[in-house]
């Protein structure tokens, strides 16, 4: 016969410091994005997008991605989100409309 467990069960809502991702973090702690339609054209979103994030304390690894430019403010860019050498947590995409469910669907291929 075996004695009863005197531990307490432990209520994960109380571990403050856990260290489990959420299913969520690619969104809100993303480790590397890309800015689909990243472009050097001042006043555009491509560029204040990207601007932003190179700027800004992200920490993360930043690909631009822009079919006509090998690089983006002086950062390599790649012509497709295959062509990017990791897996990227977040995508932002900064095209004209029209363009948007194909992107979606290279994107979706990458998964």
């Amino acid at each position: 016969m075996t004695k009863p467990s005197t531990k307490p069960l432990r209520d994960p809502s109380h571990d403050v410091y856990r260290s489990e991702s959420h299913p969520l973090d690619a969104i809100f702690c993303p480790r590397s994005v890309a800015v689909i339609g990243a472009t050097e054209r001042a006043g555009s979103v491509g560029r204040s997008v990207l601007w932003n994030l190179l700027s800004s304390p992200f920490g993360g690894t930043v690909y631009p991605v822009a079919l006509k430019h090998s690089s983006v403010l002086g950062i390599k860019a790649y012509p497709s989100i295959a062509s990017v050498p990791e897996t990227v947590d977040l995508a932002i995409i900064v095209t004209p409309a029209p363009g948007v469910p194909d992107i979606i669907d290279e994107c979706l291929g990458e998964l």
